[in-house]
């Protein structure tokens, strides 16, 4: 449907468009996940001379954003998984922290020695809505104890 279509339909039935498609958003809303692979399936192998293996860890945290920057509705770090209610507001898709998150898990385990730490960084403009982007932190550790 293009724009001027839009445009020619009834306001109410416009106002009813834009709420579902903001309903969608909010039901989508953004999603925490974490990943724990443990030492025992890692077949013996080391993550870091001298230290005793405890795990490989990734997390990842996404959400909606008004104009990018703006927080809509963003995944819950503090209960990763799947499904879950969003943060409403919240500006937590942020490399600080997703790294946070997975050292704190780190530590949780027994860790005392973080390497390997990779980031990704995603950041999509949905140009059907105008003016919605989907941002999305990823961050993988290996934790050892020394």
């Amino acid at each position: 449907m293009r724009s001027e279509g839009i445009r020619r339909l009834p306001r109410a039935l416009r106002r009813a468009l834009h709420a579902s498609l903001l309903a969608s958003l909010l039901a989508g809303g953004g999603c925490a996940s974490m990943d724990v692979v443990l030492a025992e399936k890692l077949h013996n192998q080391k993550l870091a001379n001298g230290a005793t293996p405890i795990a490989h860890i990734r997390a990842s945290n996404w959400g909606w954003y008004l104009f990018k920057f703006i927080p809509i509705c963003t995944g819950n770090l503090e209960s990763p998984s799947y499904p879950q209610v969003g943060r409403l507001f919240t500006d937590n898709v942020t490399v600080e922290d997703v790294v946070e998150r997975v050292t704190r898990e780190g530590q949780r385990l027994g860790g005392n020695l973080v390497t390997d730490v990779e980031t990704t960084d995603k950041s999509a403009w949905y140009y059907v809505t105008g003016v919605f982007w989907l941002n999305e932190i990823e961050v993988s550790a290996n934790v050892s104890k020394e």
